[in-house]
């Protein structure tokens, strides 16, 4: 397609373009003329999944998609999102999607615990302390009320 650029048969190279990634006219040609003045065109997350064959934000390096985890585990789903959308360059729906799948796939391989866990921040305790004192509260209670009948 570059070298139909250089050779100054832009329609041809729209018409290429629109045969590889499935885009539109409009976006075909801005991709051109992109080329055309030396850029790297601007990929959508569809031309690029059809180009690549990978799904948009899948090829995350590991230290990206670590932070992504992290984020998730925090419970900070929204700013997953936004982090997915910076280092992808995908629309809102497709790093939503992405970062839902990620998720999906972290509590089926066990990194989260239950659906409901994302959010909650893992203590060194195994019981909450409300129970702790609840317990307390009532052995107080039973021994109150068996030292009164004595």
């Amino acid at each position: 397609m570059t070298a139909l650029v250089r050779e100054g048969r832009t329609i041809d190279a729209i018409k290429r373009y629109r045969e590889l990634t499935g885009e539109g006219l409009k976006e075909s040609k801005e991709a051109v003329e992109q080329l055309a003045a030396g850029r790297t065109p601007s990929f959508s997350p569809g031309a690029l999944q059809r180009l690549t064959g990978t799904p948009p934000g899948e090829s995350l390096p590991s230290g990206q998609q670590a932070e992504l985890e992290r984020l998730i585990v925090e419970g900070k789903k929204i700013e997953a999102i936004k982090l997915h959308r910076q280092l992808a360059r995908t629309g809102l729906k497709e790093s939503k999607d992405a970062v839902e799948a990620l998720e999906a796939k972290m509590i089926q391989a066990g990194s989260l615990p239950f659906p409901g866990d994302a959010g909650k921040q893992v203590t060194g305790r195994s019981r909450p302390v409300w129970l702790w004192f609840l317990l307390a509260l009532g052995a107080g209670l039973l021994l109150s009320v068996l030292s009164q009948r004595a």
